[in-house]
């Protein structure tokens, strides 16, 4: 895992089984305190969605 130091924000996760990677993120722009569009984190469950929780 890696952090960028001024923001406190994660930018880099790397996860592994038995030395074998299994996902990898990293963060390609990081624009602190940008604006967002309204609807930026609108979501829809698809038909036929299942909650688990």
């Amino acid at each position: 895992m890696s952090v960028d130091r001024a923001e406190g924000v994660i930018t880099r996760l790397v996860e592994s089984i038995g030395g074998d990677v299994t996902s990898a993120a990293e963060v390609t722009a990081l624009e602190p305190d940008g604006s967002l569009a309204p609807g930026t984190f609108d979501f829809a469950f698809p038909d036929g969605t299942t909650m688990l929780f």
